[in-house]
Order: C-alpha cells, then structure tokens, then sequence
C-alpha cells in the first residue's frame, strides 16, 4: 500500500511538474498573442490610413490636372502598400488562428492533467483514510492483544 502510495504521490509530483510547463508555455503563447494582436492593430491603423490617404488623393485628382501625374503615382504607390498590408493582415490572421487552436489544445491538455492530478490526490486521500483506519486497527488489536496477555499472566 505504501509503494502505491508513493506511486501516487510520484505521479502528482510529474503531473505538477507538467502543469508547470504547460504554465509557461501558455503565458509564452499569450505573449506571442498579445503582439499579435498588436502588429495586426498596426496594420489595421495602417490599412485605415492608405484608405483614407488613397480617398484624398482621388479627390485631388477629380480637380487637379497639373498634379495627375503625380497623384497617380502616389495612388499606385498608396494600392501596393494596401497590397501589402492586405497580404500581411491575413499572415497575422492565419498565425493567429494558429496560435489560438495551440492555446486551446494546451488549455484542454492542462484541464485534463488537472484533473488527473485531482483524481490522484482523491485516491491518495482515500488512501491514507484506509492507512489511517488500518493502524487504528491496528492499535486496537494490540491493546486486546495485551489485555489478553495480561489476563492469561493473571490466571497463571
């Protein structure tokens, strides 16, 4: 019973250890997350700027024929670096939703081993209520034992 005992109390000991990384590597992820969520709210401030910047330079160009050149090529410049941060909003987004489903399974595989280690420390805890009813037992039997003794050395 003991070296079950100690089995269990191994097994909680590797399961805490576990829990301790996966820990880590949760608030590693939730770092990565959160500048994520930073470069994907740059590139939207980014992306609402060319817009806003690509609308003033169509107006510019409905009044302006000396500059239409020059507006012209500033709006192809102003559509590729949309491109771009089209393009880069959906890398950040695809990472993201990588990043949540790797959250996620850590999050499930940490519930698990909590309950694991919850279902260890019940069958520990049932444990040492046997051990400890055992020994009273125990204790109790020796007491007998000993009145016994002491009645027989009186008979003799």
């Amino acid at each position: 019973m003991e070296e079950h005992e100690a089995q269990l109390v191994e097994r909680t000991q590797a399961i805490e250890t576990r829990r301790i990384e996966l820990e880590k590597k949760a608030a590693e992820l939730g770092a990565k997350r959160s500048d994520i969520d930073v470069r994907y709210a740059s590139i939207r401030e980014r992306e609402t700027y060319i817009n806003n910047r690509l609308l003033e330079i169509e107006k510019r160009l409905k009044g302006y024929t000396t500059e239409r050149n020059e507006a012209e090529t500033s709006r192809t410049i102003l559509e590729k670096r949309l491109k771009l941060a089209l393009f880069l909003r959906s890398i950040v987004s695809a990472k993201e939703l990588t990043l949540e489903n790797e959250l996620q399974e850590l999050r499930d595989w940490r519930k698990e081993q909590s309950q694991l280690a919850q279902n260890t420390i019940s069958g520990l805890e049932e444990l040492r209520i046997a051990r400890s009813r055992n020994e009273k037992n125990l204790s109790e039997l020796r007491e007998e034992l000993h009145r016994a003794e002491m009645k027989e050395s009186e008979y003799t």
